[in-house]
C-alpha cells in the first residue's frame, strides 16, 4: 500500500517535548525553542 490510511490529508504534529527528545536522542543539544503557532488556531490556543 501507499500508506496514508483512511485520511491521506491527516498530518501528525509532534509536540515540543517529543521533538526535543528526538533531537537529544540523536546527539543534539536544544538551546532555544521558538514557537509560531499552528494554523488555523489563534496564537493563544496553539
Amino acid at each position: 500500500g501507499g500508506g496514508g490510511g483512511l485520511y491521506p490529508a491527516h498530518r501528525r504534529v509532534p509536540t515540543y517535548r517529543g521533538l526535543k527528545e528526538l533531537f537529544q536522542y540523536h546527539g543534539f543539544e536544544v538551546e532555544t525553542v521558538i514557537g509560531v503557532g499552528y494554523y488555523p488556531f489563534p496564537t493563544k490556543v496553539a
